[in-house]
């Protein structure tokens, strides 16, 4: 493709009619702030009452991370939080419960070390 006189790939974009063009300054640079950050454990991790669960699904569906799962258990369906290390506590499964089964709650002390550690293939409990 050719450009005309003055229109090359590096020349500066026309200026509006009455308006002189100004420069454009380069985007600034990536600070730390900008930079992700490794994952903190969660202040509140959701406790699951599996008595009252229905295993309707929808704190499921709710976990962007994909976190919440339903297992049989004794019969039932419950739901049930996996790899808690990786949890944000946004609460959005505990709001979204239609039960209101689940609480946020703060982790034992050692729990929250214990589950960001944990193996990805290990369950945090260590069972």
């Amino acid at each position: 493709m050719a450009h005309g006189v003055g229109e090359g790939p590096s020349a500066p974009p026309p200026a509006l009619p009455g308006r002189a063009a100004e420069p454009i300054e380069a985007a600034p640079a990536a600070s730390d702030a900008l930079r992700p950050r490794a994952p903190r454990p969660a202040a509140r991790l959701p406790d699951i009452d599996a008595a009252r669960c229905t295993g309707c699904g929808w704190c499921v569906a709710a976990c962007d991370l994909h976190l919440l799962s339903l297992e049989v258990r004794h019969w039932r369906k419950t739901s049930v939080l996996h790899e808690p290390g990786r949890c944000t506590g946004c609460g959005l499964c505990a709001v979204r419960c239609p039960f209101h089964v689940i609480t946020l709650r703060a982790p034992a002390a050692g729990q929250a070390r214990k589950a960001a550690v944990a193996a990805p293939d290990q369950p945090a409990d260590g069972r």
